[in-house]
């Protein structure tokens, strides 16, 4: 059973699959930024982002994330989520977009 989350929190058990690690890790050096920027771009946002999280995801240690974590870092590469990360379903895919834009709209 998928869950789904809320507006004012993400429920637990969802989690997104990073696509290619090595698309990250372009994205990343095509920008000159590193683990602890992608880190610190995410501070002072709603959800900060640790810099050992984006470290696993980019050696491929880890194959599978939060959905705060894979939007700060696409937001970090200011790229869609979409072409980082696989969305479970089209609700997901809503209310993480709309997540996204609020993410910007503070920043």
């Amino acid at each position: 059973m998928t869950r789904h989350f809320n507006r004012n929190n993400w429920k637990e058990g969802t989690y997104m699959r990073v696509k290619d690690p090595t698309t990250i890790r372009m994205l990343m050096d095509s920008k000159s930024l590193a683990v602890r920027d992608i880190a610190r771009l995410s501070t002072g946002t709603s959800y900060e982002v640790r810099h050992a999280a984006v470290g696993h995801v980019v050696s491929g240690f880890r194959s599978t994330i939060n959905p705060k974590t894979a939007t700060a870092i696409a937001n970090a590469l200011h790229v869609s989520v979409e072409s980082l990360f696989d969305i479970e379903n089209d609700r997901d895919r809503e209310w993480i977009n709309a997540y996204a834009n609020s993410l910007k709209a503070v920043a």
